[in-house]
This record gives C-alpha cells, structure tokens and sequence, in this order.
C-alpha cells in the first residue's frame, strides 16, 4: 500500500501499540497475525497525533483481540485449489497445481471462573498456512505424428516442415535432405537426439508463428 504518494517502505505497522515493522522487507510486516485474531484495524494517512510519530506515509495499526467476561472460541480455513480454478487460455494441459490452506483456532474467557467479578481474562490463538504454488512449462517440442499434428519428426519424417533441413554430419554444408523422408537421409540423424523421443511430451497445439 502507498499513502500519498510515498514509497511503502515509509509505512509503519503497529501492533498493540508496538512496531511490527519489517526493516529490510521493503515495508512489510515482520509477524503477520491472524485475521480472525484482530479485533481493531485502523489506517492514519495524515495529522498524526503525538502517539504516531514514526512514518511520514500511512501507519497501520491492529489491536489484537483479548479475553471477556464469557467464553468464546471460533475455528475457520480459508482453502484455494486449481480445482476450483478455470484454465487459463494459452494453457490447454492440466493446469498449475494450487494449495493453499490457512486453518486454525481461537478461544478466551475468564481465568478466574470461580469469581464473580472476572478480573483476569485469557485470550489463545493458533494458526497454520500451507502453501503450494506450481507453474506451468510452455515449450515449444517437434511433433512425433500424434494428435494430427505434424509428422513424425524423430524418425526424419520432416515433410510436415516448410524449412529446408539440413543433413548433420556432412561435409558439404549446406546439404539439404534428397527428400523429406529418405531412408539413407534418416539414418544420419543423431541417435542420442532420436533417443530424447521417449522423454519429450507430445505437442498439444499447433504452433502459428505471427
């Protein structure tokens, strides 16, 4: 967040009055608490008080939640998952893998239950966050014939290809093929490379240049 046209590493974050302020973060917080832990959450822009003395953009301050005179708890998870997700339109596979999970608890009450007037008060929070965040490789691979796209270019069948290719190895160069699928032209080719094959992903769209 920027105030007034100020960086974000002038922001200040106070959490029960203390700084929670992440120094080398470029204006972060150090210790994220939970939200359902916060009971208060103010943004001062400008005409700050004496009390907030510290920042010369925005100062965020929470106050986190205490105990009263009942006993309350609460439990929540806040859950994100490619399965629930729409594909992506350049993206025609499986799409990215996504898990998060934020989970946990709270709860607070009196600590002396016995009296009648409630005097000292608890306040417990717990949470935990997983998260997973995939990506998805687009690379451009010959095909190998499936799909209808394409020859197979792994045994030299390069007439799907409107390049001329030039047979490796050679002392002639360039020295194109004699023909896009000649027998003796094919034998030439890298084994090593023909081998890549069996490891290469099949081509799922067909690639038009602009």
């Amino acid at each position: 967040m920027e105030y007034n046209g100020l960086r974000q590493n002038h922001n200040i974050y106070l959490l029960d009055g203390g700084e929670n302020d992440d120094r080398g973060g470029a204006g972060g917080m150090s210790i994220a608490p939970s939200a359902d832990a916060i009971a208060e959450f103010r943004t001062l822009t400008s005409n700050y008080s004496a009390d907030y003395g510290l920042s010369s953009a925005g100062t965020n301050v929470m106050v986190l939640k205490s105990g009263t005179k009942q006993y309350h708890a609460a439990a929540w998870e806040f859950n994100r998952n490619n399965a629930f997700d729409a594909n992506t339109y350049n993206n025609r596979g499986k799409s990215a893998e996504l898990r998060q999970n934020t989970y946990g608890f709270n709860g607070g009450g009196p600590v002396d239950f016995w009296a009648k007037e409630h005097k000292t008060f608890f306040f417990y929070n717990m949470e935990w966050r997983k998260y997973i965040n995939g990506g998805v490789l687009q690379q451009v691979v010959p095909p190998n014939g499936t799909g209808g796209i394409g020859s197979d270019w792994y045994t030299g069948d390069l007439s799907s290809s409107s390049t001329v290719i030039n047979v490796p190895s050679t002392l002639r160069w360039p020295h194109p093929f004699s023909s896009p699928t000649a027998r003796a032209d094919c034998l030439r080719m890298e084994q090593t490379a023909t081998r890549l094959r069996r490891g290469r992903p099949s081509p799922r769209i067909r690639f038009r240049p602009a």
